[in-house]
Order: structure tokens, then C-alpha cells, then sequence
């Protein structure tokens, strides 16, 4: 085994290991992360294709809030290892870690990068701030991010049609994002590498069969409007305004700060290959174009732009820049040091000081003690209506649980048992009308940071003057 693949290995076994570490105290438990889940959840619990905790459907309907295919893997994922929100979490860091296998060894990648670029990238990868979000965020962006480099690298080696043909089929079914992304991937690889267009042609008729999938999945259980209805609302076309588009616009680039430094980096990197190489530089410069500015105005105008898609600007951004790196090997005498200092960017303003922030708070976010809490065993077999920060525990103790996002079906309210909320809740919820009588809280850890302030803190309540 080379030295470079020794050490790849090694960055995979550290980076995985870190985030494992830090499983149950960051991202403190959130809406996008149980949403996702439930219909895994209750389909492993014997509930069926249903869901709790989506806003467009009830609890007897088959599940259609978005599409199935991150649900259909962790609901197999669940068979195999149990529920839980290691298990929720470890999943997608699999997914992600996967990939970054995926790349490395990849044949068509090692044409263009080296073994020690591959190093350098895979650290990048792990490190940056949007990336590492979306890996760690236990939403279906790990998988859409397999899929996405799969796709690439499927389009650019020899063969491979018919996987091609199933990446294109599986991206829509993983996340409506990868259409515009892929379709713009397809357009950067038409303009720059013409001689792929007939693969580039067969993974779009892929993500074509995979929409008519979806259509006729949907259809057949009566759902295709209530899928409509729950994806509907996200696309800037369907609320735009100048001043809000603009703001959008410019969020890109601030609250991935990993983006900045990036795109800081590379204009540095292409200014010395334009004194240097000037025969170089204009190709260059017309894909950092295309990948810096384009690709995430095009994003944004077909959808949206939160911190948890900006990886489908990073990823190929990290992989052009080191690109630069290599290219402009003979041109800079601190070439070493240059990638060091820009992995240290990275990784400071994205997993680095976000983990370090979340170990000052170890206390307040620690999730494990969360879960394993005897609070919980007043709850079995009961019916619950919760926050999200009390999903993981309810879902494993209680008859059947409800989220914050199911509390406009009123009549769920005739059959509740328990009520477990915290402050922001009870400004969403007005639950005076059920005559709550607690019964318990949970308050556990500080905030090192804030002592006044807590990551976790729930409200049980017994419900007495049901409706």
C-alpha cells in the first residue's frame, strides 16, 4: 500500500472518529433532522409509510412530504441497527465518508489530481463549513452528495451507461436540489468537455424516468397532490422580489463563510497563473466563473440557497482550487505551506471551531444523557404531542408521537396523553384550552458559554381536560 493511500485512510479514521465523538452534542436536535426521519421511524415501528411530523398530511395518510429515497435506506438502516439518534446521525456520516472513498479512488479523479492533492482535498472536504454541516446535519444531503459525485465521475469514465442511466433515475427520488445542480453540472461538462455530451444526454433521460418514478409512486397512493403541496412554496420564482432575491444572493456568500475563503484563495491562485501562464489562465478563469458566481445564482433563482445546499457550490469549488494548487505547483516556492495555511481557513472557520464550540458546551448538548433520561418512562404507551428536542426518546417509549409541525390538525388533540414542550413552543401553541397539569421538566446542563441558558429544556405535562 503507497504512503498517500496510507494516509488517506488515516484522515478518513480520524475524521469519522471526531465526528463521532461529538454525535450527540452538535447540531442540538432540530426540525429538518426529525422531519426526515419520522416516516423511517415510524415505518420501522410498525406505524407504516406514515408520518407526525409533516405539516401537509395527517397521520393515516402514505407519507408523500418530499421525496423517498434517503426515508427508504434509513428505514432499513433502523431494521438493522435499532432507532435512535446515533443511529440517525452515524448514517449520514457513512453516506458522506463513503464518498469521500468514492473520489479518491475514482479513475477519472486521479487523472487530474495526484495522490497528494486527493489528500489535501479529502481534508478540505471534511473540514468546510457548509460541507460539514450538511454531512453532520442528519438531513438526506449526504446521500445527495454521493449521488452527485457519482454521477460526475460515472459521466467521465469509460462505459458506465447503464449506471449512469441509474444515478440520473435515483437523484430526483434522493433530493429535488440535484436537478438544478445536475442539470447545471451537465451544462459546465458540455461547455468544457463536449466530447462527454452523449453520457451527459443519457444521465439527464435517467433523472427524466426518475421524475416519471416519482409521479407514478406518488399517484398510485393518491398522493401526488399532497407531494405538491408539501414542496410547493420553496422556489424563489414563487415568491420573488427584487430585494429579497438580492439578499438571497449575497447569504451565499456569507453564511458559508468556508465559500469566502475559497473564492478569496482562488483568485489569488488564478492572479499568479495569469502573470505566469497567461495561456493558462483564460480557461481557468472561465470555469472559476462559471463554478464561483454562476452556479449558485442558477441554484438560487430554481430554488432556494440555505447553509445546508451550499455544498453543491463548495464541493466543486474545493476540487477546482486544489486543482489550482497543482497546476500552479511550479509556479509558487511555498506551495506546502500555501495548502497548509488554506486547510487551516478552512477548517477554522468551518468543523474546527464549530466542534470546539460545541465541546465548550458539552454539559448543555450532551444528547445521550438527554435520551437515557427517566423522565421519559411516565410516557410509554402513551400519546404525545412534542417538541423536536424530545423526539428520539418519545419515538422509542410512547404509542404514537406528534411534533410541533402536526399541531394544526386540532382533533390530535382529543387523544393526547402528554405534552412535552419548551418556551419557544408555547409562542407557536397556545395550549391552555387541554388544562396541562406538569408533572415534570427537564432542565439538563448549562451553556458554558451562557450560564443562563440551557440546550435542553422540556416541560411534561399530563393532559386533563382533554377536548
Amino acid at each position: 500500500m503507497k504512503t498517500e493511500t496510507k494516509l488517506f485512510w488515516g484522515i478518513i479514521l480520524a475524521g469519522f472518529l471526531v465526528n463521532l465523538v461529538f454525535i450527540y452534542v452538535h447540531p442540538v436536535v432540530w426540525m429538518d433532522e426529525v422531519c426526515y426521519a419520522d416516516p423511517a421511524a415510524n415505518l420501522y415501528f410498525g406505524h407504516g409509510w406514515v408520518s407526525t411530523a409533516w405539516y401537509a398530511q395527517n397521520e393515516h395518510e402514505f407519507w408523500a412530504g418530499n421525496v423517498p429515497l434517503y426515508q427508504i435506506l434509513l428505514a432499513g438502516w433502523y431494521k438493522l441497527t435499532g432507532f435512535g439518534i446515533f443511529q440517525t446521525r452515524v448514517f449520514s456520516y457513512l453516506l458522506f465518508f463513503a464518498t469521500l472513498v468514492l473520489i479518491y479512488f475514482s479513475k477519472p479523479v486521479k487523472q487530474i489530481l495526484t495522490d497528494k492533492s486527493l489528500l489535501l482535498l479529502t481534508g478540505l472536504l471534511i473540514l468546510e463549513y457548509g460541507i460539514s454541516f450538511s454531512y453532520r446535519s442528519a438531513r438526506p444531503d449526504a446521500i445527495t452528495i454521493l449521488l452527485f459525485s457519482a454521477g460526475v465521475i460515472a459521466v467521465f469514465s469509460p462505459g458506465r451507461k447503464w449506471l449512469i442511466l441509474i444515478l440520473g433515475f435515483l437523484s430526483p427520488i434522493a433530493g429535488l436540489q440535484l436537478l438544478p445542480l445536475n442539470a447545471l453540472a451537465g451544462l459546465f461538462i458540455l461547455l468544457f468537455f463536449w466530447s462527454q455530451k452523449t453520457k451527459v444526454f443519457l444521465w439527464g433521460a435517467g433523472h427524466a424516468t426518475g421524475i416519471a418514478g416519482l409521479y407514478v409512486f406518488y399517484s398510485l397512493n393518491g398522493v401526488w397532490d399532497k407531494f405538491l403541496s408539501s414542496i410547493s412554496g420553496h422556489t424563489v420564482a414563487s415568491r420573488f422580489n427584487l430585494e429579497s432575491f438580492a439578499g438571497s444572493f449575497t447569504d451565499i456568500y456569507t453564511q458559508d463563510p468556508g465559500i469566502l475563503v475559497i473564492i478569496i484563495f482562488c483568485g489569488f491562485l488564478l492572479y499568479f497563473i495569469r502573470i505566469n501562464k497567461p495561456d493558462l489562465f483564460a480557461g481557468l478563469f472561465l470555469k472559476f466563473c462559471f463554478i464561483s458566481f454562476f452556479l449558485p445564482f442558477a441554484i438560487l433563482v430554481s430554488g432556494k440557497f440555505p447553509v445546508y445546499y451550499s455544498w453543491m457550490v463548495a464541493v466543486p469549488l474545493l476540487g477546482f482550487s486544489v486543482y489550482l494548487i497543482q497546476t500552479g505547483t511550479t509556479l509558487f516556492n511555498h506551495s506546502i505551506k500555501l495548502s497548509v495555511l488554506f486547510l487551516l481557513s478552512i477548517g477554522l472557520t468551518g468543523l474546527i471551531t464549530r466542534l470546539a464550540i460545541a465541546g465548550f458546551e458539552w454539559d448543555s448538548r450532551n444528547y445521550y444523557v438527554v435520551e437515557n433520561l427517566p423522565q421519559w418512562e411516565q410516557t410509554e404507551g402513551k400519546r404525545v404531542f412534542t417538541s423536536y428536542q424530545g423526539y428520539y426518546p418519545l419515538m422509542r417509549k410512547s404509542r404514537r408521537v406528534y411534533t410541533q409541525n402536526y399541531f394544526h390538525y386540532q382533533s390530535v388533540f382529543n387523544t393526547l396523553d402528554y405534552l412535552v414542550y419548551d418556551k419557544p413552543m408555547l409562542k407557536l401553541i397556545d395550549f391552555s384550552n387541554l388544562s396541562p397539569t406538569k408533572v415534570d421538566s427537564i432542565a439538563f446542563g448549562q451553556n458554558s458559554l451562557n450560564k443562563k441558558s440551557s440546550s435542553y429544556q422540556l416541560i411534561i405535562s399530563e393532559v386533563k381536560g382533554k377536548q
